[in-house]
């Protein structure tokens, strides 16, 4: 068991032989997660049988990304796979990270199968996390590595306004105090 583990982690062999090294890892990817200087958990929340053909080949390449970004970690990368739709404890985790399932439909012959997929992460460092509400394989890579630069970043964005509050009686279609960027910014 410790040597699969091992070679899971450290044996990952991958080549990329197109032209223009169309699926290789970003260098900034490798240089983001050289940055770890201790683990990072990810929590993987995939469904665990995926009916949808097509949403079962992206849950297989992001599971293949995630395996070569823990092998290219050196060990600082470590990631959990749960299934929220077969364990209620991670139903509820999910839940509460707000990772929503996507409603799928598909045909098995002639019959229509709905399932709700979850392909969701939630990223844990140094008492800090991010979370990939659904990820897909197209710009996965982006995501998740954003998110790694974020926890990793010690200095926090800040976003401020800075303005007069408009008058008691004048009209807010004109002047408007900003609400809807205000919620976005949140």
């Amino acid at each position: 068991m410790f040597g699969n583990q091992l070679a899971r982690r450290h044996l990952v062999v991958r080549w990329d032989l197109s032209e223009d090294q169309l699926f290789a890892v970003a260098d900034a990817t490798k240089d983001t997660l050289d940055r770890l200087e201790g683990r990072m958990q990810v929590k993987a929340y995939f469904t665990g049988t995926i009916e949808s053909g097509a949403f079962a080949l992206a849950k297989a390449r992001l599971e293949a990304l995630l395996s070569e970004y823990e092998a290219l970690s050196g060990g600082k990368l470590e990631v959990d796979f749960v299934d929220p739709n077969f364990s209620t404890q991670a139903l509820t985790e999910a839940q509460d990270y707000a990772l929503t399932p996507y409603p799928a439909e598909s045909f098995q012959g002639s019959q229509l199968v709905k399932q709700d997929i979850y392909l969701g992460l939630v990223l844990r460092y140094r008492r800090r996390e991010a979370v990939i509400p659904f990820a897909l394989p197209r710009n996965f890579e982006t995501q998740f590595i954003q998110r790694v630069h974020d926890i990793l970043r010690e200095d926090r964005v800040v976003v401020g306004w800075h303005g007069e509050e408009p008058d008691a009686g004048a009209p807010t279609a004109h002047y408007g105090r900003f609400e809807q960027a205000r919620a976005w910014l949140g």
